[in-house]
């Protein structure tokens, strides 16, 4: 399995690669391309991705606890399982992605777009859902 523990991906294309498995702890990944890749099972807990594009990515069970995904698109991406306690996804968008039993408790979702997206058993508790779209 790879590890990119802090490394900077910061405006990196990560377009179609295949990374499951692989540790991202603390990377920097804002505005980075990574649509269409895989993910599965991937550590990103207190990575910063924010406004990074993550459209029809496959992030099944991947630990992502305190992650900042601030302004991301998340459309279409597979996000069942997956661990995104106590992290910041203000101006995200979910559209059409499917976070069946994602935990998203303790996040803050202020303004987020949820359009479309498939939301069986996800929790959301003590989330902060201002403003969000469903």
């Amino acid at each position: 399995m790879s590890v990119f523990e802090d490394a900077n991906f910061r405006n990196a294309t990560l377009t179609g690669a295949i990374l499951s498995g692989a540790t991202f702890t603390n990377a920097k990944m804002a505005y980075a391309n990574i649509d269409n890749a895989l993910l599965r099972s991937a550590k990103l807990n207190n990575a910063v991705m924010n406004q990074a594009k993550l459209t029809k990515s496959d992030l099944t069970k991947a630990y992502a606890r305190c992650v900042e995904l601030s302004g991301a698109d998340l459309t279409g991406a597979i996000l069942k399982n997956v661990d995104f306690k106590f992290g910041y996804f203000m101006d995200a968008n979910f559209s059409g992605a499917d976070l069946t039993d994602a935990d998203l408790s303790n996040t803050n979702l202020r303004n987020a777009n949820f359009t479309g997206a498939i939301l069986t058993r996800t929790k959301f508790n003590n989330a902060i859902m201002t403003d969000c779209v469903f």
